[in-house]
């Protein structure tokens, strides 16, 4: 029996899109930029940016290799300032010795995260619908998801800007506990949270791995969200190759339909496979998806 349902927060319960993240990325290299100017940093605006582009990569990879292990956002700050002055090492030690990183650090960290408000990232369809139903039957309403360059405190203004925040029992967000998924603690500390057995919680989100394969890898019920499959120009390229290798037993594109996979899943029905908007943009292995509406 479900007693409780976890929500991704990218791609789930909020979407970007291409342009959105090049928006909102170019302000932010600006206006780092811009401070950094003032340190004495020398480097042209080109050869600046092609290092903040390479700055999440490296990041993202170490977070990898050290095992799903999340940087705190000071400490990802200042690794990113690392990354970014690694052509000036002559600026970055005298900075240090000086000891006016933590200054930089600081004042880099206010665009670093919180541009993202600049251009608030749009809410799920029929969010509304299914944290309403959810109250209505006593179920706990969580959320786990990664952050990247905006942590947290931040994605908490958004979910408040969109109504959502006070829906949920709990949120676990990856730079507050310093793991990201798909590492199974991280799920298993939202068990601890909403003290339930993990067959008991349905986690929800449009990762393959890291919501599904993560979820599962630690006992839980999970589902493949793909209600913003247009948009998720970074699931789109994999989908088909990573869901014949996780094979997700439960998929739908729209919240309305979570009530109807819950019955589902509490009735032991071997999979619930609901597409409504998107048939036409699965690949071709993918179709069976729709027939089982």
């Amino acid at each position: 029996m479900i007693k409780a349902v976890s929500f991704d927060f990218w791609f789930t319960l909020c979407t970007t899109s291409k342009d959105r993240d090049k928006k909102i990325n170019n302000l932010r290299s600006d206006a780092i930029y811009l401070i950094l100017r003032q340190y004495g940093y020398a480097d042209s605006k080109r050869r600046f940016q092609s290092h903040y582009d390479l700055s999440e990569k490296i990041i993202r990879e170490e977070i990898i290799n050290n095992g799903f292990f999340d940087y705190r956002m000071d400490v990802r700050i200042s690794r990113f300032l690392e990354i970014i002055l690694s052509s000036d090492p002559l600026l970055m030690q005298s900075l240090k010795q000086e000891e006016k990183w933590n200054e930089v650090c600081e004042r880099v960290g206010v665009p670093y995260m919180e541009k993202l408000m600049a251009i608030i990232p749009d809410a799920a369809r029929n969010f509304e619908f299914v944290l309403n139903y959810l109250k209505e039957q006593g179920i706990k309403i969580a959320l786990i998801s990664n952050t990247g360059k905006s942590p947290g405190s931040i994605l908490r203004k958004v979910l408040e800007f969109h109504g959502m925040l006070d829906y949920f029992d709990e949120t676990i967000f990856s730079n507050e506990v310093e793991m990201i998924k798909p590492k199974r603690e991280i799920f298993e500390l939202l068990i601890d949270r909403v003290n339930l057995s993990p067959d008991e919680i349905l986690h929800i989100g449009d990762g393959i791995f890291p919501d599904v394969g993560g979820a599962k890898n630690a006992g839980m019920k999970s589902a493949l969200y793909l209600g913003t499959l247009p948009e998720n120009y970074s699931t789109r390229p994999t989908l088909e190759k990573d869901f014949h290798q996780i094979q997700p037993k439960y998929v739908i594109d729209d919240f309305q339909d979570l009530p109807d996979l819950i019955t589902s899943i509490n009735k032991n029905d071997p999979y619930f496979y609901r597409i409504r908007h998107h048939a036409d943009i699965l690949p071709a292995s993918l179709y069976f998806l729709s027939d089982m509406n």
